[in-house]
């Protein structure tokens, strides 16, 4: 294994732990938290993908699926194609920004940010996706609150250091959660 490759696995693994570390806050003693799943675009479901969610009076924990990105060539009569699968992990809280509405939520995201694009020259030239991963800081409104069904809207900003060169970038979020 590479070092970008240790050091990506790494950094999930602590933010996974950490991420489910952080207590539910309830106001009463029954478990009030639920599963949802939702669809759609952005962090919060991996690319153009899909998360599961444990989610309770503030706080939405996820775990996210996707493809992050794909392409489809033809390089000297030779097709290729290939897609980057993205996955991650995060913690939003709805208590913070507006905590009586509960639509508002920022979070923590450790996962796939992007791809990046490696050439192979053996035995023919070769283009090929791989994931890359870090992590970020999101925003996101839940149209009709974090414990119900409906439209999600966000940003993230997202920031990979396993990358050659650090690099950050800025994801929109659109998605629809049951």
């Amino acid at each position: 294994m590479n070092d970008t490759y240790k050091r990506s696995r790494k950094f999930l693994l602590i933010f996974f732990v950490l991420g489910l570390s952080v207590p539910a806050s309830s106001d009463d003693d029954r478990d009030t938290s639920r599963l949802s799943i939702g669809v759609g675009y952005g962090a919060l479901f991996g690319g153009l993908g899909f998360n599961i969610a444990q989610v309770d009076e503030n706080n939405y924990r996820y775990l996210s699926l996707g493809v992050i990105s794909a392409y489809r060539s033809d390089y000297d009569g030779q097709k290729d194609s290939d897609i980057a699968y993205g996955v991650g992990i995060g913690l939003i809280r709805t208590d913070i920004i507006l905590p009586d509405s509960g639509n508002h939520g920022l979070g923590l995201y450790a996962g796939a940010v992007g791809a990046d694009t490696r050439w192979e020259d053996a035995p023919r030239r070769k283009e090929s996706l791989v994931t890359r991963y870090g992590g970020g800081a999101t925003y996101h409104y839940f149209a009709a609150g974090p414990k119900s069904q409906g439209l999600v809207v966000g940003i993230s900003l997202l920031f990979s250091p396993a990358s050659d060169e650090n690099e950050s970038n800025v994801l929109a979020t659109l998605g629809y959660r049951f």
